[in-house]
């Protein structure tokens, strides 16, 4: 047999009819791409797995005789009715009523599909799987059916196999094989095949299913290898961004292979906001499309009694369209507002509930003549909407793919939005995935039919594209060695990820699978087959590697450990230096606080600064939507941030009351649009609190007579460069405490300044929150009434005396104005509270006071202070709503049973 490259074979059978026979069709286009582009011909050249192949053979058959293919979620369905009707007619069968679930049923399919692969003529009789396999061939004569290996099979007697011996036929060189697979190969490739030389090298260690086993090559010498460890997959992924963007390297020699399907969607997210282009081998998944979260709500809603709450996250997330006929009143009608017409209807749960107040199955609208106008609108429409879903969705009993599925697509066509191109493709597919399904002549039961359809779903990929020019690529690791690019990421390779714990199927231990036949595979080798494919992966022609791992689980909330192929490559190939690894045992304060916020966050606990700055934990975000709420505390204060930047700039005589109401009205119109209310009079409320926050903190400014304005949102050093008038576009401000440079960046809420003495000036910040909340952090009082002092030793508040520091900076470019200022005090105007102002004077006590707390916060040995850290969750302060108090309570729990295990 012939050995060559590719190109070589398209050049020697310039006008044949060409197949290229490739481990998966991602593989051989890759390859053809490449060689294209190097501008050798690929004129009638197609690349097929052999599974493929074995269709296209028996495509007339499967035609002409009308044969259903069964699938692996088919496959499964049928395994379930075989094991319930053997259960019925044997008591001494293995699976009892019990076991017999769709997780039991999809473990027992995958392992007759492998007997059968391995073509066993006898089926053992352990735990009935023989009998199983009987009831299996049965129901497939049954449905006249075929499912993938006897498609294969089928395919080595067909005549129209005859027709593809005489085409020009190259063989992948890494080329796997089942043994029935070897069949068809064997036979098709009696009169002519060339071996194609692949990208990838063998190496040692080849999976048995291999065709070609030749000699074995690893050597990694002239490639430049880095590796390295991030704290959650967010930041392993913008490690990649970020070393792109640094090295400048060319977005079209740069493959990222993931070791989990679940990577492509994140990396799609991450890169599609920093504005890189990238393209997908296996494409994305679809389960964030709106499309598939609209069905998996409605069938939760189903099966969960009809619950409002089931059916609220497609209102909330602006899943569903409202057609035109609803939108005569201001325009449209948001989904949002039809959710909280449903919640002022009180149905809860219930379809009788439904039908009752919206009077579905009634011709008349059965509405209450009390509504208003707006309500009225909304019901109606309510009223068609549940309609048209109680008659898609199945009550009960036995179902008809043919009867429902043309429902749940009208449904679809109508109610779901595409929120973007993602969405529009997802939707595509998802329909004519629908559209197949319906010819199944199939009747199941009711959880089946959600479940069929979800899985079916959930298996699609979409946006699948080939390396592309001018963009990143980003596929399996197993198909990314055939580019020809010379970048390569290799992520995902932590020890869950790409574990090598050993896992035996539940069904067939490998000590069965010993004695049952030698060409079975053992749990063992799925970590092989994984370690090797990464090790022949790293062969291919990159010439720099980085290989990473995601060392923090932000799920589960624990570190991760690296995989043993990491650990491998990084003994044979990593630089590591032994100051490096003492530099992990020694983290001061310094190390973490760059910026006020990061010192104010390591005055409140030298663990929380650990994680947040050192490991880069984000504070997990709220997903519950509570009706009784609009706006988080952030976002409000935002908000009165921004309106009383934008009153004070007015003129004097600008500022008005109605003025002040515009700008209110005006930011929450604004902010609505992205923080969407449940409730109209909850949004009334806080919206007249905001109002109120902001008309108070004006009226003190205005009875101020020592006082006036100067400068609002004092910007320096911030991303969008904010130009002041008097000082202009500010970059980040160096100041130095204790010896210790700080590079600062932030914006000051108001300067004012003296009315009688121009060289005097006060900070002024704006809150939002709880005074006693905020003054408890701030300091600890002793004493009462004109005895009253403050001891700030253990302030957990230090912005203040950073915005002096910046400020001071500030003034001194402004020298010509301003020539000896002098920043007296710093004061925090809470718009809400009775006695809305705290004061802090800057004397020389108070301020070696500070600098004394900031030193000692910048000295903390972190790791050494990490274990005098204890959680208590009523702490109200400090620990009860922390954002990582979860670590916190893990690392807790852990002490407790360590404690246990000791005694």
């Amino acid at each position: 047999m012939e050995n060559m490259e590719l190109y070589e074979f398209c050049k020697g059978n310039l006008l044949d009819e060409k197949l290229f026979i490739v481990p998966s069709r991602s593989i051989g286009l890759q390859m053809i791409n490449k060689i294209t582009r190097d501008g050798y011909p690929t004129i009638n050249l197609r690349p097929i797995t052999l599974k493929r192949l074995a269709f296209e053979i028996l495509e007339d058959y499967i035609e002409n005789n009308n044969i259903l293919i069964i699938d692996e979620i088919l496959g499964s369905n049928l395994i379930m009715d075989t094991l319930k009707e053997i259960n019925n007619e044997d008591k001494d069968f293995f699976f009892k009523e019990d076991l017999i679930d769709a997780k039991t049923a999809e473990e027992i399919y995958k392992v007759i599909m492998e007997l059968k692969y391995a073509k066993l003529e006898n089926f053992p009789k352990e735990k009935n799987i023989d009998k199983i396999y009987e009831g299996y061939e049965r129901s497939l004569k049954e449905l006249n059916a075929m499912d993938f290996c006897d498609i294969v099979r089928k395919s080595c007697e067909s005549e129209s196999l005859q027709e593809y011996k005489s085409k020009k036929i190259g063989i992948a060189e890494n080329i796997e094989f089942h043994n029935v697979e070897k069949d068809l190969f064997e036979k098709l490739i009696e009169n002519n095949c060339t071996r194609i030389k692949m990208p990838v090298k063998r190496v040692d260690g080849q999976p048995k299913n291999y065709y070609f086993k030749d000699h074995n090559i690893w050597d990694l010498k002239g490639k430049d290898i880095v590796f390295f460890e991030e704290y959650g997959v967010l930041n392993e992924i913008n490690y990649i961004i970020k070393d792109i963007k640094n090295k400048r390297i060319a977005i079209d020699q740069v493959v990222i292979a993931y070791t989990n399907g679940k990577y492509a969607d994140l990396i799609n997210i991450e890169f599609e906001k920093n504005q890189i282009p990238i393209t997908f081998g296996q494409g994305l998944g679809i389960e964030s499309s709106s499309a598939y979260r609209f069905i998996d709500t409605i069938f939760s809603w189903a099966k969960n009694y009809y619950n409002l709450d089931e059916i609220r996250p497609i209102f909330i997330n602006n899943d569903i369209k409202i057609q035109a006929k609803y939108g005569e009143i201001d325009g449209s009608i948001s989904p949002s507002s039809m959710y909280e017409e449903l919640v002022v209807s009180r149905i809860l749960y219930g379809k009788e509930n439904y039908n009752r107040i919206l009077g579905i199955n009634k011709l008349q609208n059965n509405l209450d003549i009390n509504l208003g106008t707006y309500s009225t609108y909304r019901r109606d429409w309510l009223k068609e909407f549940f309609g048209d879903l109680f008659y898609a969705i199945p009550d009960k009993g036995q179902v008809s793919f043919s009867d429902y599925i043309p429902r749940l697509i009208n449904l679809i066509r109508k109610y779901t939005r595409n929120l973007n191109k993602y969405d529009g493709a997802a939707k595509e597919v998802v329909i004519e995935t629908l559209n197949r399904i319906q010819s199944i002549k199939m009747e199941v039961n009711r959880e089946e039919y959600f479940d069929t359809i979800l899985s079916y779903i959930k298996q699609n990929k979409i946006l699948r594209a080939q390396a592309q020019p001018g963009a990143v690529f980003a596929t399996s690791f197993k198909n990314a060695g055939y580019t020809g690019r010379g970048y390569l990421y290799l992520i995902g390779l932590d020890s869950n990820t790409l574990s090598n714990k050993v896992v035996e199927s539940p069904i067939l231990l490998d000590v069965s699978r010993n004695r049952i036949s030698n060409s079975l595979s053992y749990a063992h080798e799925s970590y092989r087959y994984k370690k090797y494919k990464i090790k022949e992966l790293l062969t291919a022609d990159f010439k720099n590697i980085s290989i990473g791992y995601s060392n923090f689980d932000t799920v589960d909330v624990k570190i991760q450990s690296p995989s043993q192929i990491y650990n491998e490559l990084k003994d044979r190939y990593g630089d590591n230096h032994r100051e490096d690894i003492e530099s992990l045992w020694t983290i001061y304060g310094k190390d973490l606080a760059k910026s006020g916020t990061s010192l104010e966050t390591l005055a409140e606990c030298s663990r929380k600064a650990y994680l947040r700055y050192k490991m880069g934990l984000m504070p997990k975000e709220e997903v519950d939507i509570k009706i009784d709420r609009w706006l988080d505390p952030l976002t409000k204060g935002n908000i009165v941030h921004f309106v009383l930047n934008q009153y004070f700039d007015l003129d004097k005589g600008e500022q008005k009351d109605g003025i002040l109401e515009e700008l209110v009205n005006i930011q929450c119109e604004n902010v609505k649009i992205d923080n969407p209310y449940i409730l109209k009079e909850v949004y009334l409320r806080e919206k007249d609190d905001i109002l109120r926050t902001c008309k108070n903190t004006i009226i003190m400014t205005e009875k101020d007579s020592q006082w006036q304005v100067l400068v609002n949102e004092l910007s320096f050093g911030d991303r969008e460069r904010k130009y002041n008038k008097i000082f202009g576009d500010l970059p980040k401000q160096k100041i130095n405490i204790g010896g210790i440079d700080l590079y600062i960046s932030g914006s000051i809420d108001r300067v004012d300044i003296n009315r009688n003495d121009p060289s005097s000036f006060r900070i002024v910040d704006y809150k939002t929150g709880s005074k006693w909340n905020f003054d408890k952090k701030l300091r600890i009082t002793k004493g009462r009434g004109k005895n009253k002092t403050y001891d700030y030793s253990q302030t957990q508040k230090l912005q203040y005396y950073i915005y002096k520091k910046a400020l001071e900076k500030i003034l001194e470019t402004r020298s010509d104005i301003y020539p000896n200022p002098k920043i007296n005090n710093f004061i925090y105007i809470f718009g809400e509270e009775e006695d809305p102002i705290i004061d802090i004077e800057f004397n020389e006590e108070f301020v070696q006071d500070i600098e004394n707390r900031i030193i000692g916060l910048l000295n903390i040995d972190i790791l050494e202070s990490e274990k005098d850290i204890v959680f208590d969750e009523t702490n109200g302060l400090s620990c009860k709503y922390c954002d990582y108090k979860a670590i916190c309570i893990v690392d807790k729990n852990l002490g407790d049973v360590e404690m246990e295990v000791e005694y």
